[in-house]
């Protein structure tokens, strides 16, 4: 059985404002803000460049002392908060 990559996409109704190491998220179908702190901004940069979460658990981990497991579990729960909140599309879920 073959197992299809989840692909993660940023939603066409988002547009993304950086202000230093922060970003400001509008859905323009809902007129929400969102804000993100320093991390959630260069997840965000990660997925526009196609990132997958593996991909990003990986830089991460180069970047940061931290336990794998904790990291993945963090980056699944804010990757499923932005699906939910409509900012990103997942195919395959």
């Amino acid at each position: 059985m073959k197992v299809t990559p989840v692909q993660i996409r940023l939603n066409v109704s988002v547009v993304c404002a950086e202000l230093e190491d922060e970003s400001v998220l509008l859905n323009i179908e809902t007129g929400v803000y969102y804000g993100l702190d320093p991390l959630g901004t260069q997840i965000w940069q990660l997925l526009a460049e196609g990132a997958a979460e593996d991909d990003i658990v990986s830089r991460l981990l180069q970047e940061y002392e931290v336990d794998i497991v904790q990291l993945r579990a963090d980056i699944s729960r804010f990757l499923q908060q932005l699906h939910a909140q409509g900012l990103i599309d997942v195919d395959g879920v």
